[in-house]
């Protein structure tokens, strides 16, 4: 049996029993006498130092917070979109919904139509199909236009987040109606009125307010999911004010030629 005493270690420390070297037992021994003692032993032993706490570390103040679990993302306190926290939160401050439609937005409001670079890069250059002779002015009336129509269906969605939450009157549900017959009825049909056209004062004498707002979420999920649902993007409000605009330069571009031929 050997024992040792040291400077660190302030008992003997038996190898023989325990089966390690004098240096393992003697760093065990400095952490051992490092550990502060308890309260209640210190009691027992001291009852002048009853009152001693072990020393703790100073509370050191950073400008970075906890995240607030109530907050709906980080940043974002609801959806940039439809405005709601119904849905998790996806990217861009939007949720799953909106974001297709946020992004598009969002390029489009950074494209600049006085430099357009390559027609890959132009919002909803599909359009365009063939004509490559768009001036400044064009693509300028092009981003206006795909920006209002973008700004509508961020409204569409809003509004049918406020349906769904209610109350919903007589006349917005007629109007929820008449909008999902016009997206259903066949193609040509010899029914240009909807059924429910003028039917609030039934609709209002049939249902309850509770009942109603149902049925708006109801229609609003239907539109949502079916397959017939056809693309929000007004192609006749564009063409009536870009293609018009674009047919309009040409003709001057044409119109100035023949002048020039003419002197």
């Amino acid at each position: 049996m050997i024992n040792h005493s040291g400077p660190a270690c302030h008992r003997p420390f038996d190898t023989a029993s325990n089966g390690i070297g004098w240096q393992a037992g003697a760093c065990l021994a400095l952490r051992a006498s490092r550990r502060p003692p308890e309260t209640s032993q210190l009691a027992g032993d001291d009852p002048s130092r009853a009152s001693y706490r072990p020393a703790t570390r100073p509370i050191i103040e950073t400008r970075w917070t906890m995240p607030d679990d109530t907050q709906w993302s980080k940043g974002h306190a609801q959806c940039l979109g439809c405005g709601t926290t119904t849905r998790d939160h996806a990217e861009l401050g939007c949720c799953q919904l909106c974001l297709p439609v946020w992004r598009r937005r969002v390029r489009a409001a950074r494209w600049n139509p006085l430099n357009p670079g390559p027609r890959k890069s132009w919002p909803m250059q599909q359009l365009f199909g063939d004509h490559q002779d768009a001036s400044p002015n064009v693509l300028s009336l092009h981003k206006q236009e795909v920006l209002r129509q973008l700004d509508s269906r961020l409204s569409r969605l809003r509004y049918e987040e406020s349906l769904r939450i209610g109350p919903v009157t007589q006349l917005q549900l007629e109007e929820e109606l008449n909008r999902v017959w016009k997206l259903i009825r066949p193609k040509p049909s010899h029914k240009t009125t909807s059924p429910f056209e003028n039917g609030a004062s039934w609709i209002g004498q049939s249902f309850a307010p509770e009942q109603m707002t149902v049925i708006a979420g109801l229609l609003v999920d239907l539109t949502r999911h079916v397959p017939w649902l056809p693309r929000h993007f007004d192609y006749g409000a564009w063409h009536d004010k870009v293609m018009s605009a674009m047919q309009a330069e040409r003709w001057q571009r044409a119109a100035a030629s023949v002048r020039n031929q003419e002197l």
